[in-house]
């Protein structure tokens, strides 16, 4: 994967200003996992998800500035690899456009504004009724 062009665009999820509940078909929560992992995410702008081959094509995609920002908002420094290379990339923390806080961003992607995720169905428990003797 290429380095971070150094600024979000427009339209990264970790922007504060930016389209509340717009994750794609990740939860706010598989989102930030993502994020404080190791592995760098690639910017959604760069990558076609609905190419089957999008994955053999991450080498040419940049790196999420966004997440780049965000990890050293929450001075995080992403451990090196088995060779002592770092994985993803750092930026300069910037805590006015891109979020400070996992909690930030999850009240902004779960909040009032954000659209519906359908619920996880929870299987029913069946009732088991007994009838009383005379």
């Amino acid at each position: 994967m290429k380095p971070p062009t150094g600024t979000p665009c427009r339209e990264c999820p970790m922007r504060r200003a930016s389209a509340p509940g717009w994750l794609g078909s990740d939860t706010p929560e598989d989102f930030i996992r993502t994020m404080h992992g190791d592995m760098p995410m690639p910017c959604h702008l760069a990558v076609n998800y609905e190419d089957p081959y999008w994955r053999q094509r991450l080498k040419d995609a940049p790196q999420c500035s966004g997440q780049a920002i965000y990890l050293s908002n929450i001075c995080k420094r992403p451990r090196p690899d088995l060779q002592g290379n770092p994985v993803a990339q750092t930026l300069p923390a910037d805590r006015v456009t891109v979020f400070a806080r996992p909690d930030e961003f999850l009240a902004h992607h779960t909040g009032p504004l954000a659209p519906p995720r359908p619920a996880k169905k929870k299987p029913r428990r069946e009732r088991s009724v007994t009838k009383k003797s005379p």
